[in-house]
């Protein structure tokens, strides 16, 4: 069906009715929790689904995500997008700027050295910007 889980498909089979009326320009999204216990794990976890209907498509997008956060779904899956959007930044300083090289032996030194980094890929992507629109 959607996902590799046909257990997870079945669960989220209830909410998958297609909203009624004209769609609009974004993208109307449910979320919803449940437990949930593969195989493989010792206990039951908290599954969180996002399925999201987008324009002019004829499937939902639907993405799990299981966690041990407590609160609103929504809340719980806007953290690990902004987790994920983070993670994507960091990866990018390493490549692009070299992040990694601190080598100083002092905190401070290596501080200073990352805050010149991130400025330096700041400015890049400010100059970048400026020129591509």
């Amino acid at each position: 069906m959607w996902s590799a889980n046909p257990v997870l498909d079945r669960k989220i089979l209830p909410w998958l009715t297609r909203p009624v009326g004209r769609p609009s320009g974004k993208p109307m999204c449910v979320y919803h929790s449940f437990r949930y216990r593969a195989e493989s794990w010792d206990r039951d976890r908290r599954v969180v689904v996002q399925i999201a209907w987008h324009a002019g498509e004829l499937f939902p997008r639907i993405g799990f995500v299981v966690t041990n956060l407590n609160g609103r779904s929504r809340r719980v899956v806007r953290f690990y997008n902004k987790r994920g959007t983070a993670e994507q930044w960091i990866k990018e300083g390493k490549n692009a700027v070299n992040w990694t090289k601190l080598s100083c032996r002092r905190f401070r030194n290596n501080a200073a050295r990352l805050q010149l980094f991130a400025l330096a890929y700041n400015l890049a992507n400010f100059v970048r910007q400026l020129a591509l629109g």
